[in-house]
């Protein structure tokens, strides 16, 4: 099975803690052959390495800037937001979302909010299964609220019933992402999800320049678990993102 991938929708820079700056990104995509990158920098309810408020809009800017100076690509800005409750909360904030093109939303260690400590950590070490439900649920509700249009690495840090996840994700438009960096969703994961009509993404989730299009990891599980090209929106020409700010790819 061949795939053509035109898009990598997860990266990071230094306005989170990436290495490199957006054009550093941007060059190494060129590089690659790819003709869509989104600028995803984690989300500024995380304690640690959050975006600052103030400079999202200066990337909203610095992007702009860049989609005029390289024609053959097209830069798209985007949020990794925290999962911070139980409830479905996140750090997605309305003032901020007509600055993005693309939103993502997983869960990060510390990226909660401090009092569901016991929930996030303490309680799944004894009823796996039963929170690996509720989380699933968490993601639903924060699908349903937010216009989140990617799931990233589900089953990193906490574990997800990813048949009830990838259902939601079914229903509310969502994909879930096969990550190249963590490789959380196993070859298991990736058939249930396909058989329940999710979509699924593959990214590098880079850190650095030089991880941006790095997907073989990713592209090599997707071909064993015979995913074809349609279900895979990194493959797609124009798909339509939920914020819908540009809708350009």
């Amino acid at each position: 099975m061949d795939y053509i991938t035109k898009s990598d929708l997860h990266t990071h820079t230094i306005f989170s803690h990436g290495k490199d700056d957006i054009e550093g990104n941007v060059k190494v995509a060129l590089e690659k052959g790819l003709t869509t990158i989104a600028i995803t920098d984690h989300g500024p309810g995380h304690p640690l390495y959050g975006v600052k408020r103030d400079n999202i809009k200066v990337m909203r800017d610095e992007i702009d800037r860049l989609n005029d100076k390289y024609k053959e690509i097209n830069i798209l800005l985007g949020i990794e937001a925290n999962l911070m409750t139980i409830d479905g909360e996140t750090d997605i904030e309305e003032d901020y979302l007509k600055y993005y093109d693309i939103v993502l939303m997983g869960y990060h260690k510390l990226g909660f909010k401090l009092k569901y400590l016991p929930h996030f950590i303490i309680a799944p070490i004894f009823s796996k299964e039963k929170w690996a439900e509720k989380f699933a649920y968490s993601y639903k509700k924060a699908m349903e609220r937010y216009p989140i249009d990617i799931i990233t690495h589900p089953g990193y840090g906490i574990n997800v019933n990813i048949q009830m996840l990838s259902q939601f994700a079914k229903e509310n438009n969502v994909a879930l992402e096969v990550n190249n960096s963590h490789m959380s969703m196993s070859l298991e994961d990736i058939i249930t999800a396909v058989k329940n009509g999710a979509m699924l993404t593959v990214n590098s989730d880079a850190h650095i320049s030089s991880n941006v299009g790095n997907l073989s990891r990713g592209l090599d599980i997707l071909k064993k678990a015979q995913v074809p090209s349609e279900k895979i929106i990194n493959m797609l020409n124009k798909p339509v993102f939920r914020n819908n700010r540009r809708n350009a790819l």
